[in-house]
Order: C-alpha cells, then structure tokens, then sequence
C-alpha cells in the first residue's frame, strides 16, 4: 500500500488524461456511428422502437444481473 502512495500524481493525472482521450474518441465513434443509423433509418417510428428495444435490453440484463447477484449471496 505505501508504494502506491509513494507514486507522484503527475503519473495519475497522466493516467486520466489517457482514460479521457480514449473515452472522447469512442464517443466521436459512437455518434458517427448514430448519424448514419439515423441516415439509414430515415422513418424516425422506426428509429423510437429501435431505442426503445435498446433501452429495455440494457435494463433487463442489468435487472438480471442485480437478481442474480442477490441469489448467489
């Protein structure tokens, strides 16, 4: 533990900063990546469903994954 602490802070700082840039082009990726969903997918009814089955796979699988947490204990 006293040699993690020993470690200067310029090192972490240099650690976030890799962790933001790396987060900031993933997001540039990912909205490149929505507009031409979105420009393929012109009807936007379509577009609404599509978020909607997103969204409700995402909550059931982190619903899951809490339940199951919760039986193993």
């Amino acid at each position: 533990m006293k040699k993690i602490l020993v470690f200067p802070r310029i090192k972490m700082m240099r650690g976030i900063g890799w962790y933001v840039v790396a987060a900031r082009k993933l997001l540039k990726i990912l909205l490149s990546t929505l507009i031409t969903i979105q420009m393929i997918i012109t009807d936007e009814m379509i577009l609404a469903q599509f978020w909607r089955n997103v969204g409700t796979l995402f909550c059931f699988r982190s619903f899951n994954m809490v339940l199951g947490q919760k039986q193993r204990k």
